[in-house]
């Protein structure tokens, strides 16, 4: 009976690991295939998009890739990194908590163009420091590519932005 336990408990061991290899290995297959379907973005970046969710969010990128957002829920803020090979931004946003910039976390822009020359943005974030938990629901539609003088007037405080904050510092 306990050769029989132990077998059992061989198997059940055998079971879960094949079952992640296999689960891991399709997971990256599909990731690779889906990162191949979006073509990174020729075009001009810069402009003010609309979000369903989160509403309109007027980006600048710079000759150096750096990337700059204001958005209008809670007087949000992003920074963070183009790469132009894979069409996609790295970084942060941030976002005023009782008249002080303290809700924070990284996020993620993939852009893509479609067959009719319009750019779109997926998107996901964070809360705080943590990576474990992506919220994939920040998704982005040019609007035009002008921005607004009441919105960029907000680019020109650097103050404002989310720079990489370390556990210590505060907005």
């Amino acid at each position: 009976m306990l050769k029989l336990f132990h077998c059992c408990k061989f198997f059940l061991l055998l079971l879960i690991v094949m079952t992640f290899y296999n689960v891991n290995f399709i997971t990256k297959i599909f990731a690779q295939h889906s990162e191949q379907l979006s073509a990174p973005v020729t075009t001009k970046l810069d402009g003010l998009y609309q979000s369903k969710k989160w509403g309109t969010l007027a980006l600048k990128v710079d000759k150096q890739n750096e990337v700059n957002g204001v958005y209008e829920y809670k007087n949000g803020r992003i920074t963070g990194s183009y790469d132009p090979e894979s069409g996609r931004v790295t970084g942060w946003w941030c976002e005023e908590h009782q008249g002080k910039r303290t809700l924070f976390g990284h996020l993620e822009f993939q852009f893509e163009e479609s067959d009719a020359n319009e750019i779109q943005i997926n998107g996901k974030w964070t809360n705080g420091y943590s990576k474990v938990h992506w919220y994939n629901d920040w998704n982005l539609a040019l609007h035009s590519a002008d921005i607004p003088p009441k919105m960029l007037t907000k680019f020109s405080d650097r103050s404002n932005f989310c720079y990489k904050k370390t556990k210590e510092s505060t907005y």
